[in-house]
């Protein structure tokens, strides 16, 4: 199988190219482009229900997402699975 040098590909187009494009004889490229894909997604900031984990570390986690957070001894409580300001 032969490869083509088609250029160099950069990010804008005032940048010089960062790689190499090469095409084979099919006509397949070396550049393929890749999805993201979603690793971890959190409940919005009002949705999230805390259980306390650590009272030490004033440590809670979210029940339904799993996010970890810590509030504030004395100016934040963990009331109802909600953390509520107090000033």
């Amino acid at each position: 199988m032969k490869y083509e040098h088609k250029g160099n590909v950069a990010y804008t187009d005032k940048t010089k190219g960062l790689w190499d494009v090469y095409e084979d004889s099919n006509g397949k490229s070396s550049l393929t482009e890749h999805k993201p894909k979603l690793i971890w997604e959190s409940c919005k900031t009002e949705d999230h229900e805390y259980k306390l984990t650590n009272s030490r570390k004033r440590e809670c986690i979210c029940t339904k997402c799993g996010f970890i957070t810590t509030f504030v001894l004395g100016l934040q409580l963990l009331v109802d699975g909600k953390i509520v300001n107090l000033r």
